[in-house]
């Protein structure tokens, strides 16, 4: 098995007929210390990948909108975009507007040409083996590190399971675990920016978790499992394919025992030949706990699916496929059940782990400090008075505000009008004005932080005043210079 290749390669020609929503994750491993020269399968199952930002649907526009008044909407949302544009450089994160900072995820503070647009979701054990020795008593997995791992992730077609898969691509090899023991992990994908847009064209769906607050899990709701099953190729190719798959043995995924010393071993005939093939099942949910639900399937789900999405009839993501029950557990009602993870605890793991020790990573440690000031909901400086109510506060507020700098400013002009004349009132008041809209052009065009560009602008401002005084400075002086040649000419023709 060679090394992974990056996400530019590998993409074959021929478009996927349906939508995809898990993908096939495969784990490699190279240590020099068994002498390995070259990266070999250590583990393989499903992944997924889930949206950092949460679904956000715009509404459509009413009839009531259309006709010759349209395009009165369509200003204020033009509005509405120049005064986000004059506050961010980069474009804000996405999801639902109207929230307060403490229901903001931890990397949706920060613009997404900077941060991860999607986690790739897959299972702790499948990612990282010598983490659970309680499912791999292997010795020499101990020896096995994070520095000796690779990851890709492969998009296969369904229909044609057989056949290459239609893209394969690099994972950064960083995974973060859940700290509370779960079998949770996610990962994410190098160059993403352009693998997401391949995996797009490829057919790939990037998934949304469900609205716990609108669409709460009960008894006998009907779930989707997808995911790969692993299996040699020439199984798929004989007439005990189908047989297998209906198989009731007990499963986990790799390493196994005899594969697992035959790599350390560098036995290269016993290089780890299973494929993926796209497997999907429905089943009902029976039980529910905190950490974990159970879902009775027509057959226990086969090896490699977990770690592959757990979908509602909306195709949220209900949670991730841990296991199954052993077929020989002592309550018969659950024995050969799927289980899985259930989202409420995805979600937790992402808000108060794995999305605030990445945003803390990519952000400056002042930014980063303020932003845990604004997720607790304290001011966004320790000097400011305002709140965060404030600070996000109702149309009501920002009405009161534009009144409040309405009549300063009038006050403003009126004591402008006792000590100067109305002249040079005027001639203040058009600069004002010039300075103002040269402003609003540069939001509009740019963006950035306002008070940058208000003193960029007064700083041309000032530029092309010094240059007028100067010019008017010589004027005079050449002015001067010729009234005292006339006067001089006047007194030669006096004495004259």
């Amino acid at each position: 098995m060679s090394a992974i290749s990056t996400a530019s390669s590998s993409v074959v020609n021929n478009a996927s007929p349906r939508i995809i929503r898990s993908l096939a994750l495969s784990v490699y491993f190279k240590n020099p210390d068994f002498g390995m020269k070259q990266y070999e399968v250590l583990s393989r199952a499903t992944a997924f990948l889930l949206s950092v930002d949460p679904f956000y649907e715009a509404p459509a526009s009413s009839s009531e909108e259309e006709g010759i008044y349209s395009h009165l909407g369509s200003s204020d949302r033009r509005r509405m975009e120049r005064n986000f544009r004059r506050t961010y450089a980069a474009e804000p994160a996405g999801g639902p507007p109207g929230r307060t900072p403490q229901q903001l995820g931890w990397l949706e503070f920060c613009p997404a040409q900077h941060r991860p647009v999607v986690h790739c979701v897959a299972s702790s054990h499948v990612l990282a083996p010598w983490k659970w020795p309680q499912f791999y008593p292997q010795s020499w997995l101990r020896h096995v590190e994070q520095k000796h791992c690779a990851y890709s992730v492969e998009v296969l077609c369904s229909t044609k399971p057989e056949g290459k898969p239609l893209a394969k691509y690099a994972l950064h090899p960083y995974p973060i675990h859940h700290p509370g023991g779960l079998d949770l992990a996610v990962i994410h994908l190098k160059e993403e920016e352009t693998v997401l847009k391949q995996m797009e064209n490829l057919g790939v769906e990037m998934l949304y978790m469900r609205d716990l607050e609108k669409e709460q899990p009960f008894l006998g709701e009907e779930l989707k499992f997808e995911g790969f099953q692993i299996a040699a190729m020439d199984l798929a190719e004989s007439n005990d394919f189908q047989n297998a798959n209906n198989n009731d043995e007990d499963w986990d995924d790799e390493p196994d025992e005899e594969k697992a010393n035959d790599k350390v071993l560098g036995n290269e005939d016993n290089e780890d030949k299973r494929v993926f093939f796209p497997y999907t099942e429905t089943g009902k949910l029976i039980f529910g706990s905190p950490d974990r639900f159970l879902v009775s399937t027509p057959k226990p789900l086969p090896q490699g699916v977990c770690g592959g999405p757990v979908l509602d009839v909306n195709n949220r993501v209900a949670g991730i496929v841990e296991g199954v029950v052993p077929l020989n557990h002592e309550d018969k009602r659950i024995a050969g059940s799927s289980a899985f993870i259930p989202s409420i605890q995805l979600r937790r793991f992402l808000d108060t782990y794995a999305e605030r020790i990445m945003l803390e990573q990519i952000m400056p440690k002042f930014v980063f400090d303020r932003v845990v000031r604004l997720k607790q909901g304290l001011p966004f400086r320790e000097k400011d008075e305002m709140d965060t109510k404030s600070i996000f506060g109702s149309a009501t507020s920002s009405k009161a505000d534009e009144r409040m700098f309405q009549d300063t400013w009038d006050e403003l002009i009126k004591n402008m009008k006792k000590y100067h004349t109305p002249e040079e009132t005027k001639g203040i008041m058009d600069m004002v004005r010039r300075e103002r809209d040269e402003v609003l052009k540069i939001l509009d065009k740019e963006g950035g932080d306002v008070d940058e560009v208000i003193a960029r602008v007064r700083a041309t401002t000032r530029a092309k005043q010094k240059e007028e005084l100067e010019r008017l400075l010589k004027e005079e002086e050449k002015g001067d210079l010729q009234k005292r040649l006339s006067d001089n000419n006047d007194d030669s023709a006096t004495k004259k």
